[in-house]
């Protein structure tokens, strides 16, 4: 006689599914890659989206950041001029003391905007002519109109004015950044 040990029924049919070796259907291999598809491609978005977003604040903050700089050396020339030459809203020359000549006032050097559309750009270039192919100070300027010229009164230094308003993507986004500055001519030669 042969003893067989007796497996309850509920650890049997756990035997008989060990043992079965089919797998997963295509319905299912099919339902699991679509599910696992949608998640992806919705990840992804939101990835690429962010990336964007960065990219764009990134440039906003750099195109920010360079006015301001420039604003601040042109603040720093404007004091130390002696004498401005005021051509247009968009061209402003500034003459300093050359100490090899006696201290007269005769070293320019020439502020400009250049570029067309929508899309300006601040130059600095010694001499009484500017281009493009001077230093590159600001970019993403909305309008070429930027300088003003207060002329002296009544014992007034004369005033240059300053208006950047920056946009690294003019009339798609609210988000203009404006900078806006009088500054007093300190050095300014009266008669």
């Amino acid at each position: 006689m042969t003893v067989r040990p007796t497996v309850p029924a509920s650890a049997s049919g756990l035997l008989r599914r060990l043992r079965d070796e089919r797998g997963y259907t295509l319905t299912e291999l099919l339902a699991a890659l679509s599910i696992l598809l949608i998640v992806v491609t919705t990840l992804a978005g939101v990835f690429v989206s962010g990336s964007n977003a960065e990219a764009e604040l990134r440039m906003r903050f750099q195109a920010q950041s360079d006015a301001r700089l420039a604003l601040e050396r042109l603040r720093r020339e404007i004091h130390n001029t002696c004498s401005v030459t005021f051509t247009s809203a968009a061209t402003v020359t500034l003459y300093s003391e050359n100490a090899a000549a006696g201290y007269t006032c005769t070293v320019p050097n020439t502020w400009c905007t250049v570029g067309s559309g929508s899309r300006y750009a601040v130059y600095r270039k010694a001499g009484t002519t500017c281009d493009n192919s001077g230093e590159l100070l600001a970019d993403y300027l909305t309008s070429n109109s930027v300088f003003s010229y207060t002329a002296p009164s009544a014992g007034k230094l004369p005033k240059v004015g300053l208006a950047l308003n920056i946009d690294i993507r003019p009339g798609q986004s609210p988000n203009v950044y404006r900078l806006q500055d009088a500054i007093a001519v300190r050095n300014y030669l009266r008669s």
